[in-house]
């Protein structure tokens, strides 16, 4: 089960995006997959186009941390790079520690996963660290299997999908409040991701099933991008390809979705831009290497048109 999960949760997870102001270029950091070594690139995106750049922001990330892999589980670790370049790792546990994002008072927060050695299903919680004092707390508990999930803009309601633990396929996108109480399930799909303003998600399902699954693990069919209002309503279709789509990311206007889209096994992942109304799609890398999908920073559309 494990080998799908992960695979699984490379289509979930996505960092998180930031809306400083509406004009101007904006900054992406493109995850990328070169021979299963994972890695970022950054650019700015004027004009619709894109240019090698630096990033002059925070940045929290994933990575595979110094523990040995064990029964196929990886430990990742929670790490924090600063505009400088420096990097700081904010966890070291046995546990599976993903999806971070940087909070308004400065705390980073992420999934904890703990995998039980009875090799059971493991429980994940939503923890938030400081960087300065290293003391962490846990937001929410009993999120069940969760590999990925976003804090809302106003930081007060936690956009996640669980998994179903015997076959690792999504049961939906779900929202609960970090105060407390019931998860609600807003839509059928996973990868849910807030608008910069909170007030709608996209997500990706595979309901109208228009394309194959891919590789060995796959479960279902090929995904498409989907939005929804914030409570689940006025659902629209954006994609329809045979093409897996995943990993989508507003832009910081939330006029514009990025995504990765792969055709086939024999292709590579590409970052693509499509108008939150569907009525436009641009490609914005075409390379052998795998472009999984991109950090948003910065406001405005970055000049992207049809």
């Amino acid at each position: 089960m494990r080998v799908t999960l992960v695979a699984l949760a490379l289509a979930l997870v996505a960092g998180c995006a930031g809306s400083e102001t509406r004009d101007g270029p904006a900054t992406l950091v493109v995850d990328v997959n070169v021979r299963g070594e994972y890695s970022f690139d950054t650019f700015t995106l004027a004009d619709g186009r894109l240019a090698p750049a630096r990033l002059h922001a925070r940045r929290v990330y994933a990575r595979a941390g110094d523990e040995e892999p064990q029964e196929g589980i990886t430990y990742e670790e929670v790490y924090l790079r600063e505009p400088d370049g420096t990097v700081q790792r904010l966890t070291d546990d046995r546990r599976a520690d993903l999806a971070p994002q940087l909070l308004a008072d400065g705390r980073v927060a992420f999934v904890s996963c703990a995998f039980p050695d009875d090799g059971g299903p493991p429980d994940c919680t939503l923890d938030a660290i400081d960087p300065v004092r290293g003391t962490r707390r846990t937001l929410l508990d009993d999120l069940g299997v969760v590999f990925a999930g976003e804090l809302s803009p106003d930081e007060r309601s936690f956009l996640f999908t669980p998994l179903d633990p015997r076959r690792g396929a999504p049961t939906g996108v779900f929202v609960r409040s970090v105060d407390g109480g019931a998860a609600r399930r807003l839509v059928d799909g996973y990868g849910g991701r807030w608008s910069p303003d909170g007030e709608r998600i996209a997500f990706v399902s595979d309901r109208d099933r228009n394309g194959r699954c891919l590789f060995h693990d796959c479960l279902g069919h090929a995904g498409e991008l989907y939005v929804a209002d914030a409570d689940g309503g006025n659902e629209r279709r954006l994609t329809e390809n045979p093409e897996v789509d995943g990993v989508p990311t507003w832009s910081g206007d939330g006029e514009w979705l990025l995504l990765g889209r792969i055709p086939d096994e024999e292709a590579d992942w590409d970052l693509y831009a499509v108008r939150a109304d569907g009525e436009c799609e641009l490609q914005l890398t075409d390379t052998p290497r795998w472009e999984l999908g991109a950090e948003w920073h910065g406001g405005g559309h970055g000049g992207l048109s049809c």
